[in-house]
């Protein structure tokens, strides 16, 4: 088909897609569109065991204020780029007011974004859902797992983000909000010039809050937060195995961001376990464990490193009631 193999428009419009097939839609004349499922203007859709696959764009598209998707044991994956372009190929994108929300709901092997959810009043809620291996776009080698922005808000429980590249989940922007309850982030790979890699990412102005959070195997941050306003806030769960790209860290907060640990187990990481750096930038570690932070090799000249709790450049750091033990 062409444009949008399945399209819900209006306020009042209702659209139910049960055990049901999505593929090959081409884009308009001008290459734009080429959607699987595109709800808009405040229409209602909601797909259950539905294949969404290779179409072109966006896999899935929610659009509008009282404009709602749900994807209920469905599968999104393989959105390709626009020809013309070489943009999109995003899995799922809501904006504009739209609501988004999946179970048991599995986003693979799209291109540059799985999931993108933006601007004010859009939100997200997942449960027991996977966005995982989004292929980078072509020109910037970015292929990110799940992006919030622009004061857009994300609610999950038992979300998984795996192998993508860059960033596994990054939010950005006053106002943006991102909630995680159970959850696990691992496997981001570098970009094709070897940095970040990052779990788990806040800037400028965002606020992630983290309960029970699994952050594993990513590379130069496992979390990390920067910049004024930027709050996040992590509650028992384990960041692991951090690998070094230039430099590494478990936790870390730059420029004015808040870091608040509590309960968290932070071992086994290149360079750093918790890194608090600048002026403005605040840390709290409580009833945490830090441990195992692997050195730099002797051998490569640069300084050593493996310090479990490091701050820097006039930041503040409080620690109390951790263990840190068996770093360097």
């Amino acid at each position: 088909n062409v444009g949008a193999g399945v399209l819900a428009q209006d306020a009042g419009t209702r659209v139910e897609l049960a055990a049901s097939v999505v593929r090959d839609t081409r884009g308009h004349g001008d290459d734009r569109g080429g959607y699987g499922l595109h709800a808009n203007v405040g229409a209602s859709l909601r797909a259950t065991e539905v294949l969404v696959e290779q179409n072109r764009e966006y896999g899935v598209f929610a659009e509008g204020q009282g404009t709602r998707v749900d994807l209920a044991s469905c599968v999104v994956r393989g959105t390709l780029s626009r020809a013309d372009a070489g943009t999109g190929g995003w899995g799922v994108l809501a904006q504009s007011g739209a609501g988004l929300y999946t179970s048991n709901t599995q986003v693979e092997d799209n291109r540059e974004l799985g999931v993108s959810v933006v601007g004010p009043n859009t939100t997200a809620e997942f449960v027991t859902s996977v966005v995982q291996g989004t292929r980078p776009r072509v020109e910037s080698g970015v292929g990110r797992g799940v992006q919030l922005s622009d004061a857009a808000s994300l609610h999950a429980t038992g979300l998984v983000v795996a192998e993508n590249t860059g960033s596994g989940l990054i939010a950005f922007g006053v106002g943006t909000d991102v909630e995680l309850v159970a959850s696990v982030v691992r496997g981001t790979r570098p970009l094709r010039d070897g940095t970040v890699g990052r779990g788990v990412e806040a800037n400028g102005g965002a606020v992630l809050r983290a309960t029970g959070l699994l952050v594993a195997d990513n590379h130069e941050a496992g979390v990390y937060s920067t910049g004024d306003e930027t709050r996040v806030e992590l509650v028992t769960g384990v960041v692991r195995d951090t690998r070094r790209v230039g430099d590494a860290a478990g936790l870390r907060a730059d420029l004015g961001a808040r870091l608040d640990a509590r309960g968290v187990q932070i071992a086994q990481n290149d360079d750093i376990g918790v890194l608090v750096n600048g002026s403005g930038t605040t840390g709290t570690v409580a009833g945490c464990v830090v441990r195992g932070t692997r050195p730099r090799a002797k051998s490569s000249g640069e300084p050593t490193t493996g310090h479990g709790v490091e701050a820097v450049m006039a930041a503040t750091l409080r620690v109390a009631d951790t263990l840190i033990v068996d770093n360097t």
